[in-house]
């Protein structure tokens, strides 16, 4: 709900389940150890690791998340979106 507070986010929408998450509203702070740090612990020992994508220049502010299978990208969907890493909510969607 507090993202959906945020203007630029009323119409926050979820998408169709992916194994990709994207990933914004992310701090000029925030660096790809920060993600790894936060997106761990849904990684499975049997599966493919969890790849991170952090963009630079125009999409700044954003990521990739991507999981081995859409389940657990759900998971990680439902317990991380909104969480505030380093003084902002991040901002979660299914990727495509």
């Amino acid at each position: 709900e507090e993202i959906r507070a945020m203007a630029r986010f009323a119409h926050y929408e979820q998408g169709e389940p992916s194994k990709v998450l994207y990933i914004k509203n992310l701090s000029d702070k925030v660096n790809e150890k920060d993600l790894v740090m936060t997106f761990i612990g849904f990684q499975e020992d049997s599966k493919d690791n969890i790849r991170f994508r952090l963009m630079k220049g125009k999409m700044k502010g954003q990521a990739f998340v991507t999981f081995s299978d859409v389940a657990t990208a759900g998971k990680a969907l439902d317990v991380v979106n909104g969480y505030k890493l380093k003084g902002k909510p991040m901002v979660i969607q299914y990727g495509k």
